[in-house]
C-alpha cells in the first residue's frame, strides 16, 4: 500500500484529491494538513510514503517545506500538484528534493501514475509541464546560439568572467590585456546583444545560461 498524505491549504482542494484517490486499492490516505507546522505534527505520528504537495500556500511554500522535508524525513517522496506551470517552478521543487511536479488539472489517471511512478523512485513531471519545460529549453538553447554566433570567443570568455563577479582590472590581468580592452569588449557585447548596462548584460548572461555560475 502506498500511503499519502494531502497536503493544501484549501479544504475544499483536499476533498476533490481525496476523492479521486480513495477508490484505489493500492493507495490509503495516510492524513491532511493545511500548512508546513501541520505536516510537521502530523509526521510525528504518521508514516508516509509520498506527501502530495502544493506549491503556493500562506506562510511557508510548498518548495521550502518539499526541502525541509527531504532534510528531515530523506525517504519519504514529495509530489508537487500545483495551479503553476512555469519552468521556475518546476526547476526549484525538483532542486528542494521533490519527486514529480503535476498541473492540479491533470487527470485522475495521470496522478495515480505520477504517484506509482515516484513511488517506485521515478521523477515524473505531467505531460502538460513537460511539453512547456523543452519548449523553454529550446527557447534557452536559441538565445545561447545567437549570442554565441554574435560574440567572438573574447567576449564570451570576458563576459563570462564579468558574470563571475570580476572587475575589469581582475579581468584584463586574467586575460594580460589592458583594462580599456576590457571595457572596449564590454561596450561591444552590449551593443551586439542590444543591451544598455554591464548589469543588463550579466542578468542576460545568467538568465540564457550563456555561462556556469
Amino acid at each position: 500500500m502506498i500511503r499519502i498524505i494531502l497536503v493544501d491549504d484549501h479544504q475544499i482542494v483536499r476533498d476533490g484529491i481525496r476523492s479521486l484517490l480513495e477508490g484505489n486499492e493500492h493507495i490509503i490516505i495516510a492524513g491532511e494538513a493545511s500548512g508546513g507546522s501541520e505536516l510537521t505534527a502530523l509526521l510525528s505520528a504518521t508514516a508516509a510514503d509520498i506527501i502530495l504537495l502544493d506549491v503556493s500556500m500562506p506562510g511557508e511554500s510548498g518548495i521550502d517545506i518539499c526541502r525541509r522535508i527531504k532534510t528531515t524525513n530523506p525517504e519519504i517522496k514529495v509530489l508537487i500538484l500545483s495551479m503553476y506551470s512555469g519552468e521556475e517552478f518546476i526547476v526549484q521543487s525538483l532542486l528542494a528534493g521533490a519527486s514529480g511536479y503535476l498541473p492540479k488539472n491533470t487527470s485522475r489517471e495521470e496522478l495515480l501514475n505520477a504517484i506509482a511512478r515516484v513511488h517506485q523512485g521515478e521523477v515524473y513531471i505531467g505531460h502538460s509541464l513537460s511539453e512547456t519545460y523543452i519548449n523553454s529549453l529550446m527557447r534557452k538553447a536559441q538565445a545561447r546560439q545567437e549570442a554565441a554566433d554574435l560574440l567572438s570567443r573574447r567576449e564570451t570568455e570576458i563576459l563570462r568572467l564579468c558574470a563571475e563577479g570580476l572587475t575589469n582590472k581582475e579581468i584584463a590581468d586574467s586575460l594580460y590585456i589592458s583594462t580599456r580592452t576590457v571595457e572596449s569588449h564590454k561596450t561591444h557585447i552590449m551593443q551586439k546583444l542590444d543591451l544598455k548596462t554591464v548589469a543588463d548584460m550579466i542578468r542576460f548572461a545568467i538568465k540564457n545560461r550563456l555561462v556556469d555560475l
